[in-house]
C-alpha cells in the first residue's frame, strides 16, 4: 500500500513507477491511498474504513464481494471483462494496454536481449498465487517431454510451493525454484520460452524478446500441443 501527502505523492517499494503512473492518470484527484494486487485482500471492513480517511484507488485487485473503492486500474488487458462491466457501474474502471508498464529492471534487461543460442531453460511463472497450481501442471508436462533445464518462479501467495519444490526436487538439479523477483526477471530474459498466465509476466516475456506459451482455461490441449513441439 502507497499513501501520499496532501500535496505529492510519498511513493515506497518497487512499483514506485506504477504508482506514479497511477497518479498521473488521476491528476487532480486528492487519493489517500493506493493498494496494489489482490492476492492479500482487504475486505470491506478495511477498504471502508480507507476510504473514510480520503479516496482509494486500487491497482490490479479483483474486488471481493461487498469490497468498493473510488477507481480500478488493471495494467494489463487480463480482467475479466464481465467483472469490468459489473466493477464499472461502482466505480471508474481503467484498463488495457494504455495503462500497461513494464517494470524498469526488465527496461534495462530488454536493452540488451540474450541470443537465442544462449537461451537453453525453460520458465515456468504463473503468478503470486496460482491458485489451481497451474504451476505444477506445467512442470509435469515439462517433465513427460524430457525437459529438465527448467527454472520455476514461485510466487508469495502459493499455497502449493512445498508441493512445487518437491516435483522440481524429483526431477533433479538441472530443475530450479526462484522465489526472488530479481533472480526471476533474470531467468525470463534468458528463458529459451516461457509458460505463464497472462499478465504482466507475458508483457515482460515480449519486452524481452522471449516467446511465451500462455496457460488458458480454454485451450488447454492447444498448449499441450504447442508444448510437444517446441520440445522436440
Amino acid at each position: 500500500m502507497l499513501f501520499r501527502s496532501k500535496n505529492s505523492p510519498a511513493l515506497a517499494g518497487s512499483w514506485e513507477e506504477s504508482a506514479a503512473v497511477a497518479f498521473a492518470l488521476l491528476e487532480g484527484s486528492t487519493y489517500s491511498a493506493l493498494i496494489i494486487d489482490g492476492k492479500y485482500p482487504w475486505g470491506p471492513e478495511r477498504l471502508g474504513t480507507l476510504r473514510e480517511k480520503g479516496k482509494v484507488v486500487l491497482i490490479d485487485y479483483f474486488l471481493g464481494e461487498g469490497e468498493s473503492c473510488d477507481a480500478l486500474l488493471f495494467p494489463t488487458n487480463h480482467a475479466d471483462l464481465e467483472r469490468v462491466s459489473e466493477w464499472e457501474k461502482r466505480q471508474p474502471v481503467y484498463h488495457g494496454t494504455p495503462y500497461t508498464w513494464l517494470h524498469p529492471e526488465v527496461r534495462r534487461l530488454s536493452q540488451a536481449r540474450v541470443p537465442a543460442e544462449q537461451r537453453a531453460r525453460v520458465l515456468v511463472i504463473m503468478g503470486g498465487a496460482d491458485p489451481k497450481n497451474r504451476t505444477q501442471e506445467a512442470i509435469e508436462w515439462l517433465n513427460r517431454l524430457g525437459v529438465r533445464e527448467i527454472d520455476v518462479v514461485v510466487g508469495p501467495a502459493n499455497k502449493f510451493g512445498q508441493e512445487i519444490r518437491q516435483a522440481m526436487e524429483n526431477i533433479g538439479s538441472q530443475a530450479r525454484c526462484l522465489e526472488n523477483i530479481s533472480e526471476a526477471r533474470s531467468a525470463l530474459a534468458r528463458a529459451r520460452f516461457a509458460i505463464c498466465a497472462f499478465g504482466i509476466s507475458a508483457y515482460e516475456c515480449y519486452s524481452l524478446g522471449t516467446p511465451v506459451l500462455l496457460r488458458s482455461e480454454e485451450h488447454t490441449s492447444e498448449l499441450q500441443s504447442r508444448l510437444h513441439l517446441v520440445c522436440r
